[in-house]
This record gives C-alpha cells, sequence and structure tokens, in this order.
C-alpha cells in the first residue's frame, strides 16, 4: 500500500478528508498529488462539491500546491475544530 484516505461524506454535497498519508519513501515524488487528484475526480462523480480538511501545519504548503484555500471545516457532526490545524478546502 502507497496510501490511504479516509473520506467521509458530508450533506449538501459536501466530504471532509479526515485521513490523507502517502507511505514516506513515495512522498515529495508527486504521489500524493496524483492520489488526492484522484480521490477528487472521484468525489466529482459522486456528486460532491467541495472536499474540506484540517491540514497539519506541515501539510499546508501541499495543499495549497493542489488548489485547497483556508476554508472553514464546519462540520456537520459539531465536533469542535482541530486548534492546532489549518481548516482548508476546494470547489470541486
Amino acid at each position: 500500500m502507497i496510501g490511504y484516505a479516509h473520506i467521509q461524506f458530508w450533506p449538501d454535497h459536501r466530504a471532509a478528508l479526515r485521513i490523507f498519508v502517502v507511505d514516506e519513501p513515495y512522498r515529495h515524488h508527486g504521489v500524493g498529488s496524483q492520489f488526492l487528484q484522484l480521490c477528487e475526480r472521484w468525489l466529482k462523480k459522486h456528486g460532491i462539491h467541495s472536499l474540506h480538511d484540517e491540514a497539519r501545519p506541515d501539510s499546508v504548503k501541499f495543499y495549497r500546491k493542489n488548489g485547497y484555500v483556508e476554508m472553514p471545516f464546519e462540520d456537520p457532526g459539531g465536533g469542535p475544530p482541530s486548534l492546532q490545524d489549518v481548516a482548508m478546502g476546494k470547489n470541486l
């Protein structure tokens, strides 16, 4: 296994990227960006309009490189926002 993504479907055609990881030897070779794009295309085919994430500070550059911007997380389950992470998202 090279990577793993855990995606949670939300109401209003939104989804959350709860876990996104690429195995260490495959990082910094474009694999993560390709995997993220694959997830985005799959979600778009299934009617999802936006993908949200609470990015660790050391991952913010990766998400920005892939078109993500700071965007409210707004967890419909009412979970509290992460204090150390950055709420980001992308309109698909």
